[in-house]
């Protein structure tokens, strides 16, 4: 991703848009699908990133499938976290930085198993933009 990035701005002066960065590593992907002798990329990947449209988040799936997602968890136990984000979509548009971070540590917290906390030890926050 680093290296298409840097291409666009120097081939065209501007950053390259999210969706379409996307687009090409699931391209790449999915064509490792069609030739027997290629393996499939094993891993899952949640994609965020802003450019001029705003922020984006992009699911992609190992068979090189990417769509846009207002919110989304992946990976084993998500099911509990996905519906946590399901039942609270309709707040996210009104919530500031701090909240978002909470709602979404909300939802991981909904994944774990019941005998398992969420501490600093075992989650971690990024946030891009």
């Amino acid at each position: 991703m680093k290296r298409q990035a840097l291409a666009s701005k120097m081939t065209y002066g501007r950053p390259i848009p999210v969706e379409r960065i996307v687009d090409q590593i699931g391209d790449r992907a999915q064509s490792n699908t069609q030739n027997y002798s290629n393996r499939p990329y094993g891993v899952g990947l949640l994609v965020a990133g802003v450019d001029d449209t705003g922020p984006h988040l992009f699911e992609f799936q190992p068979s090189g499938m990417t769509q846009e997602m207002a919110a989304c968890a992946i990976g084993a136990r998500s099911q509990m976290a996905r519906t946590y984000l399901e039942r609270n979509l309709d707040q996210f548009a009104e919530c500031g930085r701090e909240e978002l971070v909470a709602h979404g540590l909300r939802a991981l917290k909904e994944s774990l198993s019941q005998d398992k906390e969420l501490t600093v030890e075992n989650a971690s926050v990024g946030v891009v933009g």
